[in-house]
């Protein structure tokens, strides 16, 4: 007569704790949707223009497949995937004298646990000053954004990434004419994340959270030394990826609620990349599906290693401007050391 063997109570509780965790990160999810629904959010947009070539020249479709530095700001559960240290610095140039840098570096030295540390900065200008009846005035309006993040990931298991990241947020607007104010805003938000992989053979699924609990508080004072102080809320976007390889080709897409002037609306971002060769990658995508005019934004992108490896990478990405103003170019260099 056989006996029914039971696994040992650690294995049993080993083999339900992903989907624990996913429940757990489901109900965070749930939450944060209600919460979005009912607020306009508006702060802080200079993060939604992503960061590196890699990324951008795939749509924007990375939470999957993020590693390295560029997790800190796609999914940091992606700082836990890959050991050893990385850096990345970039460069966006946009239409009427816009720019975007950024600088990232990660560190994953035994597997298990991953730190990550980024800085992001924003500018427009010099933007001319006019008054109320549209006379241009001597003098200019800068306005600057900056985030710096700290991330933390870590692997759970063989097949489960977690991470967390803490973005604090400044933005000043300086008025360089006499007897006007300026304004400035301090914040903060937090992103959340986790990874699935081999859910099937080589395929892998994302889902998390950016800009929870994301504010801006304003402090603005006037030329007759008056202030006023007022409150932006940052648009909390929940996100679920789908990541993989077909053919050695590689596939991201990513499906987003993002607010859109006070509404949350679906959209997506999916992108594919390439290896030519050792030296040589291509990629393309489609960025902000749903919310941009037409099908989305198209995103094309190259990349070259000239020593054959990752340890030295140089990314170009070029993204369509829904300003109808001209596209932008995303630069980015990354090394693995």
């Amino acid at each position: 007569m056989s006996r029914l063997i039971q696994p040992p109570l650690r294995n049993r509780t080993a083999r339900h704790r992903p989907s624990l965790l996913l429940s757990v990160l489901a109900v965070t999810l749930s939450a944060v949707v209600l919460s979005s629904a009912a607020t306009a959010q508006t702060g802080a947009a200079f993060l939604d223009l992503g960061i590196g070539g890699r990324a951008m020249g795939m749509g924007g479709a990375l939470s999957t497949h993020a590693s390295g530095a560029e997790a800190i700001h796609y999914n940091p559960a992606g700082l836990a995937g890959e050991q050893g240290r990385t850096v990345q610095v970039g460069y966006q140039s946009l239409s009427l004298d816009r720019t975007h840098a950024t600088l990232a570096g990660a560190m994953n030295l035994r597997g298990g646990l991953a730190f990550g540390l980024a800085w992001t900065h924003a500018s427009a200008g010099p933007i001319d000053a006019r008054t109320g009846s549209g006379e241009l005035v001597a003098g200019g309006i800068d306005d600057t954004e900056q985030a710096i993040g700290f991330a933390l990931g870590s692997r759970v298991n063989e097949k489960v990434l977690l991470g967390a990241s803490l973005k604090v947020l400044s933005h000043n607007i300086d008025v360089d004419v006499h007897g006007s104010g300026e304004s400035s805003a301090s914040g903060r938000a937090i992103d959340i994340g986790a990874i699935i992989v081999e859910v099937i053979p080589q395929w892998r699924v994302a889902v998390g959270a950016r800009n929870l609990l994301g504010k801006l508080s304003w402090d603005v004072r006037r030329g007759s030394a008056q202030s006023s102080a007022s409150e932006d809320d940052l648009p909390m976007t929940p996100y679920v990826g789908v990541g993989g390889t077909w053919r050695r080709v590689r596939i991201g897409a990513e499906a987003q609620l993002y607010d859109v002037r006070g509404v949350s609306q679906a959209r997506l971002h999916a992108g594919a990349e390439a290896d030519l060769s050792p030296m040589l990658s291509v990629r393309g995508g489609l960025h902000r599906v749903g919310d941009a005019d037409g099908l989305g934004l198209l995103a094309m992108g190259i990349s070259i290693r000239p020593m054959h490896s990752n340890r030295l990478a140089f990314h170009y990405a070029w993204v369509a401007d829904d300003l109808s103003a001209g596209g932008r170019s995303v630069l980015s260099i990354g090394g693995v050391f």
